[in-house]
């Protein structure tokens, strides 16, 4: 009979022997033989009657007395003899190791239900035929198991974990991941899914050939300005958006968006005043046109005590003035002798006669032309006036002399 070995890496070493049991009709006797590297594994059972003691044929098999541990037999219990041989096969089970792997989500809302995944084991980088589903149900959480540590050669296996990519999300872990201490964690992070805020402004009241002013629209997020502005105007027909805006925080919790104009113009008023809720990704600002209401006029006082103008006096017919005719007074000539004393003359040598006023009881002819009258008054006073200027000029030219 003989022993053969399979799958015995070469640093290992077999056993130091085996011990095979002869087998009479089924029946166990008490013959062995050893078999060992000293006898290449190989032995023979010798001096065996073929028939027992009434003639009949006996059938002899062999088995193994015990397996050795790390081993496995494909040819377990008795074994029959081929032309004369017998074969025990073992195989070298390598220890087994187990390798856990755990799944992370991060950042999912908590209205989003996460999807399952598949992983493959790989083995010294190259991918074998094991895999794991890890989902919900199982709280994505998986182990592969009985892996050997050592390759047919006794080499030791290098595992790793490479998990199929999922829509939607970010692997921090992607690709082939090292097991450390039996354990993979693989990271997924949720992409939040981007979306637009259209804004509109409405205007209402406007008068005909008025352009409307441009506005700033600002957007806020969880109730916090985000610092994002759009502007409104005619240009853009009172119509912007804010886009690629996520619908949820790092923490996966989604965020209220909403929308408010930074200051209401002049002349206008707003209905839609402060943050302003996103409805179907638009939000709609209003505003109306204050118009200018006119100036009311004063109603005019009447007064308690109104007062009657005075009806004017009839004018009195004046009175016939009084004709009064003056005489130059006479003033007496200083001798020659006297100017050379003294140029200045005193007051007290000039010697004046008094001038006789006559007073005439002569009336002016009574005409009743009022015209005449005014005329023949005015007449009398230039004369009177030439008469005192020429009485003055010859004064002065007497003190000059």
């Amino acid at each position: 009979m003989k022993k053969v070995w399979h799958g015995v890496p070469a640093n290992i070493t077999k056993p130091k022997s085996i011990v095979a049991v002869l087998y009479e009709n089924n029946q166990k006797t008490e013959k062995t033989v050893t078999l060992n590297a000293g006898n290449n594994w190989t032995a023979d059972f010798t001096g065996l009657p073929e028939t027992d003691n009434d003639g009949n044929p006996i059938t002899y098999t062999v088995a193994e007395q015990a397996l050795p541990s790390n081993y496995t037999t494909t040819t377990s219990g008795p074994q029959p003899f081929k032309d004369g041989v017998a074969t025990l096969i073992n195989d070298y089970v390598p220890n087994k190791t187990s390798v856990t792997v755990n799944k992370v989500w991060q950042g999912v809302p908590s209205d989003v239900t996460t999807p399952k995944i598949l992983v493959t084991l790989y083995a010294n980088g190259k991918a074998t035929d094991k895999t794991l589903t890890l989902d919900s149900q199982n709280g994505y959480l998986g182990r592969f198991d009985n892996l050997p540590e050592t390759d047919a050669n006794g080499k030791t296996i290098t595992y790793t974990v490479v998990e199929t990519p999922v829509n939607g999300y970010t692997s921090t872990t992607s690709g082939q991941q090292e097991v450390k201490n039996g354990l993979v964690t693989l990271v997924n992070t949720f992409i939040p899914q981007n979306h637009s805020i259209k804004v509109v402004k409405e205007w209402s009241g406007v008068p005909s050939g008025t352009v409307p002013p441009t506005i700033t629209a600002e957007l806020y997020a969880n109730g916090k300005a985000t610092g994002q502005t759009v502007t409104l105007d005619s240009d853009n027909h009172y119509t912007a958006s804010f886009e690629n805006l996520p619908s949820t925080d790092a923490s996966g919790n989604p965020i209220t968006y909403t929308v408010a104009e930074t200051k209401v113009p002049d002349g206008y008023t707003s209905s839609t005043t402060g943050q302003q809720p996103v409805k179907d990704g638009v939000v709609t600002l209003k505003n109306e046109h204050t118009p200018v209401t006119p100036v009311t006029p004063v109603t005019p006082v009447t007064p308690k005590h109104p007062v009657t103008p005075e009806t004017p006096k009839t004018p009195t017919t004046p009175k016939t003035p009084t004709t009064v005719t003056r005489k130059p007074s006479k003033v007496t000539p200083e001798t020659e002798s006297s100017n050379r004393g003294n140029n200045t003359p005193k007051p007290d040598e000039v010697t004046s006669t008094p001038t006789s006023v006559e007073t005439s009881t002569g009336k002016l002819p009574q005409t009743g032309d009022k015209t005449k009258q005014e005329a023949a008054l005015t007449i009398v006073g230039i004369v009177l006036v030439g008469l005192l200027i020429a009485w003055r000029f010859v004064g002065l030219s007497k003190k000059t002399k």
